[in-house]
């Protein structure tokens, strides 16, 4: 799961430095517009990253709350850098971008953000199952476990009792269904029963 999680944060600061890069006409590398003369350029940026239209429509919100912590953590890198060059110019510019974050970022970027995902999760249609169509389902997953045969050992066995583990974890378990990938493997009959 890290790597996804990793690769996501690459694109999505990758998409930052090719949205200010954009902006301000320049190629710098990313250090250079973590500093205080860039920070509306880098708010600007973020709003790109969220598909805005304008500042009030963002189609991704999440990202710009994304965003706003590893902007934190790429300045606290370029920070602990400069300490350890002793570079008291880059030192002073990471300083005070990180105070421009926690004055203005919150207000600017993060509430619009939030105020955005309030907004869309009241406005989503949520369709529920009909109960007879689950009730019908369980009850074939339940003949389905019993026709396993867990003596049997082969791949196929296997990926059939685990197919079917799943499937009634996470139909008993519809409104957090992401924590079945999460489980431990303890034993087939752990699950199945």
């Amino acid at each position: 799961m890290r790597k996804y999680y990793t690769s996501s944060v690459l694109r999505l600061a990758a998409k930052l430095k090719l949205a200010a890069q954009t902006l301000t006409d320049t190629s710098y590398e990313m250090n250079h517009y973590l500093a205080p003369g860039y920070f509306e350029t880098i708010i600007k940026a973020a709003l790109v990253c969220c598909h805005a239209e304008d500042e009030e429509d963002l189609k991704a919100p999440s990202n710009a709350i994304k965003l706003g912590h590893d902007i934190k953590r790429m300045v606290n890198a370029k920070l602990a850098k400069a300490i350890v060059n002793d570079d008291a110019i880059q030192q002073k510019e990471g300083q005070h971008f990180l105070k421009l974050m926690e004055m203005e970022w919150g207000l600017r970027v993060t509430k619009l953000a939030r105020c955005t995902l309030v907004e869309c999760s009241f406005n989503q249609a949520k369709e529920l199952p009909l109960p007879d169509d689950v009730k019908r389902l369980s009850e074939h997953l339940q003949k389905e476990v019993a026709r396993v045969e867990f003596d049997d050992c082969s791949f196929n066995n296997f990926r059939k009792a685990a197919i079917f583990a799943l499937a009634r974890l996470t139909l008993y378990n519809r409104r957090r269904c992401h924590e079945v990938q999460a489980l431990r493997y303890a034993s087939p009959h752990y699950f199945l029963n």
